[in-house]
């Protein structure tokens, strides 16, 4: 005699919803005036012209890949530039993971040290 036993199913995977970088920064800019969101880097892209870690850029426009931005203040005010994601490669396991960031963090809160002049 066979016993014949229904598949569970799992609800698991039902309701996955992607949610990336771009589509948080856009939520975040929605209902302003001016669209434009103040935010740091975390890593020196390109200490020479201006575009170091700590430095202040208004973003411009988001997209998939990149996001363009506009120097805040400093020697360089004004100047455009396109921030890529910047792949990080993890070994802290037996396997190698891998996952493309921005390295910028939004500048909500600035003290008096970090802000634009």
């Amino acid at each position: 005699m066979m016993v014949v036993r229904p598949l569970k199913r799992s609800f698991f995977c039902d309701h996955v919803e992607v949610v990336e970088l771009t589509t948080n920064l856009r939520f975040l800019t929605e209902g302003r005036s001016d669209e434009s969101l103040l935010i740091t880097f975390l890593i020196n892209l390109n200490a020479t012209n201006g575009h170091g870690n700590g430095t202040h850029h208004i973003i411009v426009s988001l997209y998939d890949n990149v996001i363009e931005t506009e120097v805040a203040s400093g020697p360089y005010a004004g100047s455009t530039l396109l921030i890529p994601r910047i792949p990080h490669v993890s070994q802290e396991m037996e396997f190698t993971i891998t996952c493309k960031q921005f390295p910028i963090k939004l500048a909500f809160a600035l003290t008096c040290n970090k802000a634009p002049e």
